[in-house]
């Protein structure tokens, strides 16, 4: 093991100290909405929240803490472990080129994640005038071309891209991504009603082979996946109810994550272990944030895909 692996490990064990977690997390979601936002302002998300902020602004707090957070561990890393962190990073910088798209349509400009080195090809789209521009940019890069224009379209090319990359860079994760991969899918399919373009076929093929194709309802796609994928939509009939397959990814995605973070030894499964717990801590967060936004009803539903 070398050494910078054995280093990189350690402090990435103390970086995962820094969340809420799922008991820190009910406490926020059954509180006021004003002691939720001082709570967690209170907590090391306080690095981007602050106890005025809305909703919106405080969700976002959190989410640019937990990517602060990767780009330290990143820095600690030698290089293999710093493309991998960037690599399950991807979700900001889809985040800011969605928000790139979006202005350029006219929409409002919205600032951005900063990414640091964990960009993949943002500076470059920030600075692109026109959408078939952020194409051509995406095309040049390891995101590949989206194949598209149309933004339900490309934000579903990137998502794929992304659960490809992860599978082919990362096969500990190869599970994770295939799941993920049936959930941007159906969610295309059966709630978009929407087909998926070249490029995001593609990428779907990859993940979850050809037999999920032609298919006409969830419970027909759940049963075409492989088993690395299936478990997700387990039980699930129909595109209203993909919430639950969201919430079980979700779920499962963190408690993987630490009972590997709990046996692993220092090397590779602590660093890409550390990175899946802060972003679904993050994730669990956010809920919580949002419950304690909609009072009793909202704790009860956060309870509820806890």
């Amino acid at each position: 093991m070398k050494p910078g692996w054995v280093a990189g490990s350690a402090r990435a064990r103390a970086l995962a100290r820094r969340r809420l977690g799922a008991a820190g997390s009910r406490s926020v979601a059954t509180a006021s909405f004003v002691d939720a936002v001082t709570m967690v302002a209170g907590s090391p998300y306080g690095h981007s929240v602050t106890s005025e902020m809305s909703l919106t602004e405080a969700q976002r707090g959190v989410w640019a803490t937990a990517l602060w957070d990767l780009r330290v561990l990143a820095g600690w890393l030698v290089a293999g472990g710093a493309d991998m962190v960037r690599i399950l990073a991807g979700g900001f910088e889809i985040a800011n080129i969605e928000s790139q798209l979006g202005m350029l349509a006219g929409g409002r400009d919205v600032r951005p994640f900063e990414l640091g080195p964990l960009a993949t090809i943002w500076p470059r789209v920030r600075g692109c005038r026109s959408s078939d521009e952020v194409r051509h940019a995406l095309a040049a890069s390891p995101w590949g071309d989206p194949g598209t224009t149309e933004p339900a379209r490309l934000a579903a090319a990137l998502r794929l891209a992304w659960a490809r990359r992860v599978s082919d860079s990362i096969p500990r994760l190869r599970r994770w991504a295939a799941a993920a991969g049936a959930l941007i899918v159906a969610g295309e399919r059966f709630v978009g009603g929407r087909t998926l373009g070249s490029s995001a076929g593609r990428d779907a093929r990859r993940l979850l082979g050809p037999a999920c194709e032609g298919v006409d309802d969830v419970a027909g796609f759940a049963d075409a996946l492989g088993g690395d994928a299936r478990w997700v939509l387990a039980d699930i009939d129909d595109g209203e109810a993909l919430w639950q397959g969201e919430a079980r990814w979700w779920n499962v995605t963190a408690e993987a994550a630490l009972a590997a973070l709990g046996r692993a030894q220092p090397g590779e499964v602590v660093v890409e272990s550390v990175a899946v717990v802060l972003l679904t801590d993050a994730h669990r967060v956010c809920g919580a944030l949002e419950a304690a936004a909609w009072g009793r009803a909202g704790a009860e539903t956060f309870d509820a895909l806890a």
